[in-house]
């Protein structure tokens, strides 16, 4: 089976609604369980289709449907989310919630666009282009990717939740999936050509020595910068989806360590753009290096709008 690609036409606008993604969520993890229980590694394409349209629990109101009492934990799920998870899920589940906001068909399109447009598509000439999805939900950023992208990419996803990176895993089973947090990942140090994302948002600290800077270490979502630029080759990319405060707030220490590590393509306000939530900020850049992508616009000409 191969990977599961999003047609044209799908940006999930089925799911509008928190009823529609109560049923999605549940009919996806009923898949899931079915396919573990019978040991099938790979999902039909009409499984997949349904796998896809797992949003996870972070809208509000779809947390409160899987866990009527609070997200406490003695708090029990609804009856049918916890006839398919066991406690550990569940725990799980609930710690997971507060990133679980999966991100929009339209928005990644439009992201992947700006990419295409500054030369990715060539920038890995004779070899595969490697892609790391460090905060993966269940790999909407694989299924939207362009078919001259995908084509010629090696893939990697990172996801703490166990439920997503099951359910990653049968979506896209050509990616090497990593079920764990970003911070404890095994992965190479400048190594991947493609780091992109929506990132978690918090105001707190992760705890990993690779990143030094303990003010890269502060937000989750400035940390993921500085991760991504320990794992991103020398001229690599990392296109990030970010929350306003990387960019806008006052302690400048994150935005002095990320133009002292990478050339600035473009940044854009994401808030009136349909799919995408308030107060999200998308950011492109390239790993510093003397020879860096071979783009078609020059970093010093890439349109930057913060404002």
């Amino acid at each position: 089976m191969s990977d599961y690609v999003f047609s044209s036409t799908d940006n999930l606008a089925d799911l509008g609604g928190t009823a529609a993604k109560y049923e999605a969520n549940i009919a996806a993890l009923t898949i899931l369980k079915e396919l573990e229980a019978e040991g099938r590694e790979l999902a039909t394409a009409h499984e997949q289709a349904q796998l896809a349209r797992y949003t996870g629990w972070g809208d509000s109101t779809l947390i409160k449907c899987a866990f009527p009492n609070g997200t406490h934990s003695a708090s029990l799920p609804a009856e049918d989310l916890a006839a398919l998870t066991t406690p550990e899920e569940q725990r799980a589940l609930r710690a997971s919630s507060i990133n679980a906001h999966y991100t929009s068909i339209a928005v990644i399109r439009a992201i992947y666009h700006g990419l295409l447009h500054l030369g990715l598509a060539r920038a890995a000439t004779g070899r595969a282009l490697r892609v790391l999805e460090p905060a993966s939900g269940v790999g909407h950023f694989f299924g939207a990717m362009p078919e001259e992208l995908k084509r010629q990419c090696q893939l990697a996803a990172v996801e703490l939740d166990p439920l997503s990176a099951r359910i990653t895993k049968l979506l896209y089973p050509s990616a090497q999936v990593f079920a764990e947090g970003f911070e404890s990942a095994n992965l190479p140090t400048e190594w991947f050509d493609l780091v992109i994302s929506n990132v978690p948002f918090g105001n707190y600290k992760v705890c990993d020595s690779s990143v030094r800077e303990h003010y890269m270490r502060a937000s989750i979502h400035d940390y993921y910068f500085g991760k991504a630029l320990r794992v991103a080759r020398a001229g690599g990319i990392i296109a990030f989806i970010t929350p306003r405060f990387t960019l806008d707030k006052q302690d400048a220490r994150v935005r002095r360590f990320i133009a002292q590590h990478a050339e600035l393509l473009a940044a854009v306000r994401l808030w009136f753009f349909e799919g995408a939530q308030e107060g999200e900020d998308a950011v492109l850049l390239a790993e510093s290096c003397e020879i860096g992508f071979a783009v078609d616009v020059a970093v010093s000409n890439a349109e930057a709008v913060v404002a």
